[in-house]
């Protein structure tokens, strides 16, 4: 297999991509769907991706990897300079270029000199036309690729015509990718949860909040709030954190940025009990029960324990992106160690399936009654800080 071709659709059920602008199709192909797509086939095998004219001359398309897709431009109604030299372009940065849908149409001439590869729609064109087109095409230094295959009858006489690459319902039909995108807010938030783990760099971490209006705001409106007794307002987001302190700030964007992933009502709950989970692995650890790591650490095991719930991907997916170690990851993969058997502690605790509980309390050093106390101390802490939270959001909005 050489190559994939990758297509837009909205949902299982489209047979075809639901679009008035085929511009707005191939965006979506370009944001969501190559990074879906290729990790799921061999390393080796290029990615076909459909480039309108309009969008040529943009940045989006270098999103794409040189390396790996090959830019088809199709739909061509007129070759003027500019589609010439944004092609050229694309070429000198390391891009494959090929003409789709080429049936020997003369206002195509000039794309020829450019382009690497040509997909003649043998479907289209008729046979006594197909033997000239490749003869002359094959006079010309690129590849043909003979699409819309769908017989042997039609493989074996394009393989005959000196065809190298073949396209169509003969070799197979188009299989679907299903995946749930994470969209640009979310990532905006896991970008500072990932940072939040970095040594802590204010101004980093500034700019980071400014591409998110409603946390800037509930920031500012936090570090203001009458419970921190300042005696001068705070207006810049760097001095807010400077203010806070590492640990205060830490911890208060981990809750809110945890719980602002996904604001509907069952997510809402699942992100409470994360918050919960990770106050009482910190108070735990800071008592000296879990021993294998610290309380920094052990909070941010329970508070994204949960993170496959909230944003609807396996855990296997999103622990790549995660800023602990890869003992952690398998315990949230359901690998079982000393990480995977205190989340099902935590489990246990929380389904009241005390005999389990208390046999893994035992195990941990910790007495039933105190690890109880611990969690209630935990439910009572999260309630305050989300209530905190949500009180700051302007509007009630996210």
């Amino acid at each position: 297999m050489w190559g994939y071709e990758l297509f837009f659709r909205h949902s299982a059920d489209a047979g075809r991509a639901e679009f008035d602008d085929a511009g707005v199709a191939s965006a979506r192909v370009i944001a969501d769907g190559y990074g879906l797509m290729r990790d799921s086939i061999p390393q080796d095998a290029r990615i076909f991706v459909n480039i309108p004219v309009g969008l040529l001359q943009g940045a989006a398309v270098l999103a794409l990897s040189p390396e790996r897709c090959i830019a088809e431009i199709g739909q061509v109604r007129e070759v003027t300079a500019e589609l010439l030299d944004a092609l050229r372009a694309m070429k000198d940065v390391g891009y494959m270029l090929a003409l789709d849908d080429y049936a020997g149409q003369p206002h195509l001439a000039p794309l020829l000199e450019v382009v690497d590869l040509v997909k003649v729609d043998v479907l289209t064109v008729p046979p006594s036309d197909l033997f000239p087109l490749v003869g002359e095409l094959k006079k010309l230094p690129l590849q043909l690729l003979a699409e819309k295959v769908e017989s042997k009858k039609t493989y074996a006489l394009c393989r005959n015509m000196g065809f190298a690459l073949f396209q169509g319902f003969y070799f197979g039909k188009p299989e679907l990718f299903a995946g749930r995108k994470v969209s640009s807010a979310q990532m905006v938030k896991l970008e500072i949860l990932k940072e939040l783990h970095s040594a802590y760099d204010v101004q980093r971490l500034a700019d980071l909040i400014k591409q998110d209006v409603s946390l800037s705001y509930r920031l500012l409106r936090y570090v203001n709030s009458a419970a921190m007794g300042l005696r001068s307002s705070v207006r810049a987001l760097d001095q807010a954190l400077v203010v806070l302190g590492e640990r205060m700030v830490r911890q208060w964007l981990m809750v809110v940025l945890l719980a602002d992933l996904n604001p509907s009502p069952g997510a809402q709950e699942v992100s409470f009990w994360s918050v919960q989970r990770a106050r009482f692995l910190y108070r735990m650890a800071e008592e000296g029960v879990l021993g294998t790591y610290g309380p920094e650490t052990m909070f941010l095991i329970g508070l994204f324990s949960r993170l496959d719930y909230l944003l609807g991907k396996p855990m296997a997916e999103l622990v790549t992106e995660l800023p602990l170690d890869g003992f952690i990851k398998e315990a949230y993969c359901g690998k079982k160690n000393f990480v995977r058997d205190v989340l099902d502690f935590l489990s246990a605790l929380e389904d009241a399936r005390w005999d389990t509980s208390a046999t893994s309390a035992n195990w941990l050093g910790i007495p039933m009654r105190r690890a109880a106390e611990l969690r209630n101390e935990a439910v009572l802490w999260t309630a305050a800080v989300l209530d905190d939270a949500d009180d700051a959001r302007p509007d009630g909005t996210n």
